[in-house]
């Protein structure tokens, strides 16, 4: 079974607009639900011979608005051709609900396990992950730079969107991203009328025209958000998964790759890490995942590097 190969850019409404919720032929839908959001909730699938899931709209969620649906799958379109979500097999607006299926946006995507955050705090996979770690966190920001690469910046990144297949000692490692919503998603290279690029505008602007430096600093603050979201995660958490400080700090490899990041970085580019941390669409995210006090840029650089706060 192929993944679509439609033109992110040029996928419009027309063509993921039904009339109602059809479900594909031979897809047999499973009653385990595997997670739920704000926006959807995914359940188990088996088409043909591939294991998916279905991620099915929640009532009142935003994809339940026709631009905001073709805004995310466009965009989770994009992040699946470069190998940053998964693979998606299949996408449609239903316009109207069912008894079983509310109206909104619907995708058929690649399965994966888990989600990185509960493969961080799993006990029966602890000493894979302290084995793996930095493996993990490498793969995580290679992850990040393809987005940066592709002129894409995202706001809501923290370990829960973030899926691992089965992870195993001697396993591939694929980590993968998911929830390309409208309000924390950028991409420079959408043609849609209304799009809005304000971060990466203004780290343009800092960048005088450098590209590469450009893309450098949408990576650095990226990764550097992220390392400081699974940071406070880890230790809000302690009490439930039971790590010490120093088993939590091995655990996050990501940490590690951002504080190697972090000292590498010359001076006037850290200046340039540290506006865009402020901008008030970063900002308000990391105030809703550290809370007001831990969500300046000094205590942002200190989790992004591991330092528990």
């Amino acid at each position: 079974m192929d993944a679509i190969q439609e033109d992110p850019i040029t996928f419009s409404k027309k063509k993921l607009i039904c009339a109602r919720t059809v479900l594909p032929p031979g897809l047999k839908v499973s009653a385990t639900e595997l997670g739920k959001g704000s926006n959807n909730r995914v359940v188990a699938c088996t088409w043909g011979d591939a294991r998916c899931v279905l991620r099915m709209p929640r009532r009142r969620s935003d994809t339940q608005q026709k631009g905001s649906a073709t805004w995310e799958c466009r965009h989770t379109l994009r992040a699946s051709q470069l190998g940053v979500a998964p693979f998606v097999y299949a996408a449609w607006y239903a316009r109207h609900a069912t008894r079983d299926h509310p109206s909104g946006l619907y995708m058929i995507t690649d399965h994966f396990d888990d989600d990185l955050e509960g493969t961080l705090v799993s006990d029966t996979r602890r000493g894979v992950v302290l084995a793996r770690s930095d493996e993990i966190g490498e793969a995580v920001a290679r992850i990040l730079a393809r987005l940066a690469d592709a002129d894409m910046f995202l706001y809501d990144l923290k370990p829960s969107n973030m899926v691992v297949k089965r992870l195993t000692g001697s396993s591939e490692l694929t980590v993968r991203m998911i929830d390309f919503g409208r309000e924390f998603t950028e991409w420079a290279g959408t043609k849609e009328e209304d799009a809005s690029t304000p971060v990466i505008d203004m780290v343009a602007m800092m960048a005088k025209g450098d590209v590469q430096l450009k893309r450098h600093i949408l990576f650095a603050t990226m990764l550097t958000q992220l390392a400081a979201t699974t940071t406070h995660c880890l230790h809000t958490d302690r009490h439930s998964h039971r790590m010490d400080g120093a088993t939590r700090r091995q655990v996050n490899g990501i940490a590690r790759v951002a504080g190697r990041l972090l000292d590498s970085l010359q001076g006037r580019h850290i200046t340039m890490v540290r506006a865009v941390l402020r901008r008030d669409e970063v900002r308000v995210v990391l105030a809703h995942y550290h809370g007001r006090r831990n969500s300046g840029t000094r205590r942002t650089l200190q989790l992004a590097r591991g330092q528990e706060i």
